[in-house]
């Protein structure tokens, strides 16, 4: 009679996979979420291989991210996938804000179809799943 096999554990971070998240608000500490500015559409996915990338407001953008424990996420700075960009001055600010988050993000939680980004020193973003 061999042994059974061992369960293997699920690596951390599964609970990101497969969706198209969408920006539905920013929060600083305990305020109540202010959403992005109208029509941003700005989107975060992240992939199997360690890589992310989504839709900023202006432009696409790329990085990789590592899961090292549930609950813990950690982020490189973004770069933008080179392409048209046709933006208001606001809906630049607003990208180049979010994008700097981004790679301030140390922690993430899901509670489907919700997901929120925790930034270092208080700031939390929050997303929904795209239908």
């Amino acid at each position: 009679q061999p042994p059974a096999p061992e369960p293997t554990a699920t690596p951390p971070g599964q609970d990101l996979l497969g969706v198209t998240w969408k920006l539905m608000g920013f929060a600083s500490g305990r305020s109540a979420p202010q959403p992005p500015l109208p029509n941003s559409n700005i989107t975060l996915i992240f992939n199997p291989d360690g890589t992310y990338q989504g839709f900023g407001g202006c432009s696409q953008y790329e990085g990789q991210y590592e899961v090292p424990a549930p609950g813990q996420i950690t982020m490189s700075m973004p770069g933008f996938v080179p392409g048209a960009s046709a933006c208001t001055p606001e809906m630049q600010d607003q990208e180049t804000q979010f994008l700097q988050l981004l790679a301030q993000v140390n922690s993430y939680q899901v509670a489907f179809p919700q997901m929120q980004l925790q930034v270092r020193g208080s700031m939390t973003l929050y997303f929904e799943a795209a239908p």
